[in-house]
């Protein structure tokens, strides 16, 4: 992973992308990596490329991005994609505990997205009390494309999630898969508020989506259209 080994991260290889809620508007952003001047930049590819050792340094590296675009937008919810190999490690709560003991890192304006990609390993009992600890203090847990992919019933299992993230799966009109498309997600979300869990809908690129996400149930909306 050259490029992390020559290159700091700084904000300015990220964007913010709006969650919105039901009125449109809401203080809410996903960090998304996008580094500056990378033609033809792939962050499927870069990732999928990455070692588990690379990625947790990554991932902590990250929470110090968060912590500088907290500060320069103290009232914002800002969500981070961290791979389940990290959420599974030690170091990584350790570094979060460290950023939020000496201030730096505000968890009552983080959540944490864990990525369906990979598999979750059983949660240790210090990992539970780290995630239930930093929870009590304000810090969110979200399922990134819930349905979609892995589901973490780990976290599930050990009500350890606050939102889940649902992917706007769009299937062609004249297909019959339209109908089965729509339910499943129909079930998704009534499974979520079951739960009690906040619902995202991603996906959303027009107010056709918006509307129908509305009509779902779902609570927060983000994609293209905002």
């Amino acid at each position: 992973m050259n490029k992390l080994q020559r290159n700091k991260l700084t904000c300015d290889d990220f964007i913010f992308q709006e969650i919105v809620n039901l009125e449109g508007q809401q203080q809410w952003v996903e960090m998304l990596y996008r580094p500056l001047n990378s033609e033809n930049f792939s962050a499927e590819s870069f990732f999928k490329n990455m070692s588990s050792n690379d990625q947790l340094s990554f991932d902590m590296e990250i929470l110090t991005i968060v912590a500088a675009k907290q500060e320069i937008s103290p009232e914002v919810l800002v969500s981070v994609n961290i791979s389940p190999e990290s959420v599974s490690n030690n170091l990584f709560w350790n570094k979060v505990y460290d950023l939020v003991a000496c201030g730096v890192l505000n968890p009552k304006n983080l959540c944490v997205e864990v990525l369906e990609k990979g598999s979750l390993r059983d949660l240790t009992s210090y990992q539970i009390k780290a995630i239930s600890s930093l929870r009590a203090q304000g810090m969110k847990i979200a399922l990134d494309d819930f349905g979609n992919g892995v589901a973490h019933w780990e976290l599930l299992k050990h009500d350890l999630v606050d939102i889940v993230k649902i992917v706007n799966n769009k299937v062609n009109e004249d297909t019959a898969s339209t109908t089965c498309s729509e339910k499943f997600l129909i079930s998704l979300v009534a499974f979520a508020q079951s739960l009690g869990l906040t619902t995202v809908l991603e996906g959303i690129e027009t107010d056709d989506d918006f509307q129908q996400g509305i009509q779902f149930g779902c609570q927060n909306f983000q994609g293209y259209l905002f």
